[in-house]
């Protein structure tokens, strides 16, 4: 009698069957992951813009708008993720007009970006004192990722953000009423 080393049909199923299932959870982890740091990027970039917007109010003793870029000026009220555009407003319009100087801008966000605050406008405009006219609200910034939870800005009326924590370590960031955020 020979014995042969080697495998048989059912255990090499096996094996592939269990590198395919990790294999898999990996890819899941790895995209959730990606998708939460593309998320988070998109949050500090439009947190530097929201900054410098503030910052060159105050340097310029101008209004300066920030706002959803549209190729005539200020877009839709939540269109943020197609481009923001930041101008120091001269002639108190609250309008981009071709002479107003560019502060700054972003390009499309991978994320959905939605601005909630008082007044109401599709605009953030910062004064030259470096607070916002009465705009006191948030950013909410939703991953394009099904299953992820959201990311927030807060900014008061002077002109302040703070990002929003888990505060309790669930893995889901809670808005400033202790809620969890969603999309």
């Amino acid at each position: 009698m020979k014995l042969e080393n080697g495998l048989s049909l059912i255990e090499l199923l096996v094996a592939v069957t269990i590198a395919g299932i990790l294999l898999g959870s990996m890819l899941f982890s790895s995209s959730k992951l990606i998708g939460t740091k593309r998320t988070e990027t998109d949050r500090d970039k439009f947190a530097t813009l929201i900054q410098t917007s503030r910052a060159a109010a105050i340097h310029l003793n101008h209004p300066v708008i920030l706002c959803p870029d549209d190729t005539t000026g200020c877009g839709a009220r939540n269109s943020w993720h197609r481009g923001t555009i930041a101008f120091a407003d001269k002639n108190h319009n609250a309008l981009y007009d071709g002479d107003d100087p560019i502060v700054g801008s972003l390009p499309r966000l991978s994320s959905d970006v939605e601005w909630r605050s008082f007044r109401n406008r599709n605009y953030l405009r910062f004064l030259p004192t470096g607070t916002t006219d009465w705009q006191n609200g948030h950013f909410k910034f939703c991953p394009q990722i099904i299953d992820q939870s959201a990311l927030q800005l807060v900014l008061n009326a002077a002109g302040r953000l703070y990002y929003s924590k888990d505060e309790d370590g669930d893995g889901i960031h809670e808005d400033v009423q202790g809620r969890d955020l969603s999309c």
